[in-house]
């Protein structure tokens, strides 16, 4: 008889993260954005991206370091959701540094932003036969001014 083998992983929000991600189409913008090298792992750029930023989101830990682990504790669950084989060796320090240099570039992220705002921003037709405008209350501590950005009105009775 074969022994029976249970594996365990936290998955938290990651699958409607993850799920979110995959709807938009982020995969296929980032990738059709950011160069391949012909050296380059499996993984792609926008798998490793969306991953990496499920991460971000889920654990609230932007450090590239803390990837190892994350990857090692979640690799079934990160495999089912995406369908992609992943590594530890596609979240190494350098990889992501990587990664980040593409992100950084003008002509890359105006790009990316176009694509991923056409897909992801939807404008509505409201009506403007009643429109309502609400008081926001804020405290700070300004010097008021005739020049300043901070005025001070007082309403006198």
């Amino acid at each position: 008889m074969e022994e029976l083998q249970i594996i365990t992983e936290r998955v938290d929000d990651v699958p409607l993260l993850i799920g979110t991600m995959i709807k938009i189409g982020l995969v296929e913008i980032l990738d059709n954005h950011i160069p391949t090298h012909w050296k380059q792992r499996s993984l792609s750029w926008g798998w490793t991206a969306m991953i990496w930023l499920s991460h971000i989101l889920s654990e609230g830990d932007h450090r590239k370091s803390s990837m190892k682990q994350y990857i090692n504790e979640m690799r079934n669950t990160l495999k089912e959701l995406t369908g992609q084989n992943v590594s530890e060796d596609d979240f190494t320090t350098d990889r992501l540094a990587n990664l980040l240099k593409y992100l950084s570039l003008r002509s890359y992220w105006v790009a990316i932003e176009q694509d991923l705002s056409e897909r992801s921003i939807e404008v509505y037709e409201l009506s403007t036969e009643l429109v309502r405008c609400d008081a926001t209350t804020v405290s700070g501590y300004h010097q008021g001014g005739e020049k300043s950005l901070f005025q001070i009105y007082v309403r006198s009775n």
